[in-house]
C-alpha cells in the first residue's frame, strides 16, 4: 500500500486539479461520499437514528469536506448541526461554496462556544471532526483546544475527516492536543503520520477511500506500507513438518 507525506499529497491534489483537469470540487464531493459510505457501513444504526450528527468545521478545505458530508447526510435523512470555528474571513473558496449550499437547504449552523457544543452534543450520536486537514503544523490554541477537549470527552462516536485535528500528518506528533477518533477516514492514501508513534492512539479504525487521483501519478510515490497480506505474498507457502 502506498503511503504519502503531506507534500506528496498536496502535489497529487494539485496535479489532479491543474494538470489532469479534475476540478477540486469533484475531489471534495468524492471524498465526502466516501466518508458517508464508511458511516453507512460501520455505523448503520447511527445513520438511521433520530439523534443528530455534529460536524465541527474549520475554515479550510477540510472544513469544506465536512460541510459536504453534512449535506450528504442531510439528504439521507440524518439530522445535522454544523459548528463553525475559526476566522470567517479566512474561509477557502470551496468551503464558502459548501456553506452556501447548506444554507439553501436550511441546515442549522452555529458559531462555536463551549455552551453551544454542550447543548448540541446532548442530542447527538456522532461527532465528525473536519476542523484541520493535513497542512496543520502549529500547536492548537484558544478555542481549538477547548473544542477538541470537549469532543474527546463526549460519549458520541467520533469520526475524523482525513486525519484527526491536532495531528501532524508527517510525524504523527500531537500538536498540543488532538481529536481521539474512533474512526479516521483518510483520502486517496494513508499519510505517514497516521501510522506513526503517538498517532496510533488517536486514529482509531483507519479507512482509506478513493477520491479519483489518477493512477498514473502513483508511480511517483516512493513509500510503501508493509502489511501482513504483503508479507504473506512474498513468503513461500508453509511446508509440512516432515519436509526437509
Amino acid at each position: 500500500m502506498k503511503v504519502v507525506s503531506v507534500k506528496e499529497m498536496q502535489a497529487l491534489d494539485r496535479k489532479t486539479i491543474q494538470d489532469f483537469g479534475l476540478p477540486g470540487l469533484v475531489l471534495m464531493e468524492r471524498a465526502s461520499l466516501g466518508v458517508v459510505e464508511v458511516i453507512e457501513k460501520e455505523y448503520p444504526d447511527i445513520l438511521n437514528s433520530s439523534q443528530k450528527a455534529i460536524i465541527a468545521v474549520g475554515t479550510g478545505n477540510n472544513g469544506g469536506d465536512g460541510l459536504a458530508i453534512a449535506r450528504l447526510l442531510f439528504t439521507k435523512g440524518k439530522l445535522v448541526n454544523i459548528i463553525l470555528i475559526g476566522d470567517d474571513s479566512k474561509r477557502s473558496d470551496d468551503n464558502k461554496l459548501q456553506l452556501e449550499l447548506l444554507r439553501k437547504l436550511g441546515i442549522q449552523e452555529f458559531t462555536y462556544s463551549e455552551d453551544v457544543f454542550s447543548t448540541l452534543s446532548d442530542s447527538a450520536d456522532i461527532i465528525i471532526d473536519a476542523i484541520f486537514g493535513v497542512g496543520l503544523t502549529r500547536e492548537l490554541s484558544g478555542d481549538y483546544i477547548t473544542l477538541v477537549s470537549l469532543i474527546n470527552s463526549s460519549e458520541c462516536v467520533k469520526l475524523a475527516v482525513d486525519l484527526p485535528s491536532g495531528l501532524d500528518g508527517d510525524t504523527g506528533k500531537i500538536l498540543g492536543i488532538a481529536v481521539m477518533a474512533d474512526t479516521t477516514v483518510t483520502f486517496a492514501f494513508p499519510k505517514t503520520g497516521l501510522l506513526m508513534d503517538q498517532a496510533l492512539d488517536y486514529v482509531g479504525n483507519l479507512k482509506v477511500v478513493d477520491i479519483g487521483i489518477p493512477t498514473i501519478y502513483e508511480s511517483e510515490i516512493k513509500t510503501n506500507y508493509v502489511t501482513a497480506d504483503f508479507i504473506k505474498n512474498i513468503f513461500p507457502a508453509s511446508r509440512k513438518k516432515s519436509s526437509f
